[in-house]
């Protein structure tokens, strides 16, 4: 399963993708960040972002499908799904892995 792909290939976590993100926050300790956001709020959050980058104030950005209610279930409802058939070692492991981003991100 992807769980067990994450925590015990080594080639996932090298992947951009897969790898905590907090990994690729700061590159080489020379990039400030002003805010840190996530995609799924995004767009709650654009006012404040057309403050700090005023050549954004034209630009529409679409409402994410949770905001619209398209999705039948949010990202806490398919995470806690997703998360209901693992064992308990796979979830502390998962969990070990991804601990800064969930402080961070608040997942």
């Amino acid at each position: 399963n992807l769980f067990e792909f994450l925590l015990y290939s080594e080639n996932a976590i090298k992947n951009f993708h897969w790898a905590p993100y907090v990994e690729h926050i700061g590159l080489c300790g020379k990039t400030r960040f002003d805010m840190i956001g996530q995609l799924e709020t995004a767009h709650q959050h654009l006012d404040e972002i057309r403050i700090k980058v005023p050549s954004l104030k034209d630009i529409e950005f679409p409402i994410s499908r949770t905001e619209l209610g398209a999705d039948e279930f949010s990202s806490a409802e398919l995470t806690a799904l997703a998360f209901s058939n693992l064992t308990n070692v796979l979830k502390n492991r998962v969990y070990n892995l991804y601990e800064k981003e969930i402080a961070l991100f608040g997942y």
